[in-house]
């Protein structure tokens, strides 16, 4: 189910996107990291990037798997969306 944990929401603007990645980062005591896999591109304005993150939340090293879908516009990302590969997983990580 979405937005069942700490983070899940609609952030819009410079201001909520960067107050969402403070959250993140203070969750898991700056232990954060994002590994990137493949970028999947086609002719339009969107991409996908296969992405695998971990963080040490209460204690414990946490991984997951998520695609990120973003819309470009101008060389700049003007929207993204990002889907846990295992959301209840995700949610119980992210349940602060």
């Amino acid at each position: 189910m979405p937005k069942s944990n700490t983070i899940a929401g609609d952030y819009r603007g410079v201001d909520e996107v960067m107050a969402y990645f403070a959250r993140r980062r203070e969750l898991a005591a700056r232990t954060f990291r994002m590994h990137p896999g493949d970028l999947l591109t086609g002719d339009g304005d969107r991409v996908a990037v296969l992405t695998d993150g971990t963080a040490t939340i209460g204690g414990v090293e946490r991984r997951w798997s998520t695609v990120g879908l973003y819309r470009l516009r101008d060389g700049r990302v003007a929207a993204c969306w990002l889907l846990a590969l295992d959301q209840e997983a995700f949610d119980v990580i992210w349940s602060g």
